[in-house]
């Protein structure tokens, strides 16, 4: 979704493209708009923001998943601890010809042979960071530097 298509396709038993391709297409931008920030945020407070049911939020994070819809990362946590039965969800998005990351949300700093952290991240981004430069073909050189190979 780094570039929108204007109508997006989805699928399902009930769906019907003509009644609900505009508003599914529309939910599924203003989302992606608010969460491509990389920030964390519950799913009541992205339904806020956006103006659109819980129901739809969650619906719209897996499709975000989806290759056809960017195929992007949604990680998930429990707010307050292990006590917390309340999630709060963040998109790292996935891009296919830049950089795997935008550079203020990853912290990483993209030099001519190689990329490196700028500062500690949590270790389930920094798994995802490693994931997806290992398959861009870098190659991880410890202390938070990946040299291309």
């Amino acid at each position: 979704m780094s570039h929108v298509q204007s109508e997006l396709k989805f699928d399902g038993s009930d769906y019907s493209q003509r009644l609900d391709g505009v508003r599914l297409t529309g939910q599924i931008q203003r989302i992606y708009g608010l969460m491509k920030d990389a920030k964390w945020r519950t799913i009541k407070e992205i339904a806020s923001v956006c103006d659109d049911p819980p129901c739809s939020v969650s619906a719209q994070l897996r499709h975000l998943r989806k290759p056809r819809f960017g195929g992007h990362t949604v990680l998930k946590r429990r707010k307050g601890g292990e006590k917390g039965g309340l999630w709060e969800y963040q998109l790292l998005v996935c891009f296919t010809d830049e950089p795997p990351f935008e550079l203020e949300d990853a912290n990483l700093e993209y030099f001519d042979d190689c990329v490196k952290l700028k500062g500690r991240v949590p270790k389930d981004v920094w798994l995802v960071i490693h994931e997806r430069l290992t398959k861009k073909g870098y190659k991880y050189l410890g202390y938070g530097k990946w040299t291309k190979q």
